[in-house]
């Protein structure tokens, strides 16, 4: 026998049943998550924070950033999780699993920086290499139109 019970929400009432009620879990800005996503034939697990929700009106999504570690690099990506997203799920973790410390995230991401800078200062020093090369080369020869007059009576 199904048992039945009358909930109010916002003010709006439902009849629920009881037997095919659903637990339904609670997320919040700032919650400590673990995202497990399937990459080739292997679920891998990455901690994250739900840092907002997008309230689109087909496919409302929370949006989770999670770390991913690895020997070199360290990179903060972003989950919009909805009902559209495959082969990945959320859940509570209380528990700071972060594979690393913070110091050498910040370590990371502190090389990472110094390593673009270097390639910024590369690239830079190719331009102006460029710019004093072949600046002759690529300007435009102009023409004085009476000039180029007076030759072609000549």
């Amino acid at each position: 026998m199904a048992e039945k019970r009358i909930i109010e929400i916002n003010g709006a009432k439902f009849e629920v049943d009881l037997s095919e009620a659903k637990c339904i879990e609670e997320f919040r800005i700032g919650d400590k998550v673990k995202v497990l996503q399937k990459q080739y034939d292997i679920y891998k697990g990455y901690p994250g924070v739900v840092i907002g929700f997008e309230p689109f009106k087909t496919r409302p999504s929370i949006v989770i950033a999670y770390l991913v570690t690895g020997y070199k690099e360290c990179d903060v990506k972003f989950l919009y999780f909805n009902s559209s997203v495959e082969d990945v799920e959320i859940c509570h973790t209380q528990v700071n699993d972060v594979p690393i410390s913070r110091s050498n995230i910040v370590t990371k991401f502190n090389e990472e920086i110094r390593v673009k800078e270097q390639e910024a200062n590369e690239l830079r020093a190719k331009l102006e290499y460029f710019e004093s090369a072949f600046g002759k080369y690529f300007e435009e020869v102009y023409v004085d139109p009476e000039l180029a007059a007076v030759d072609s009576d000549s």
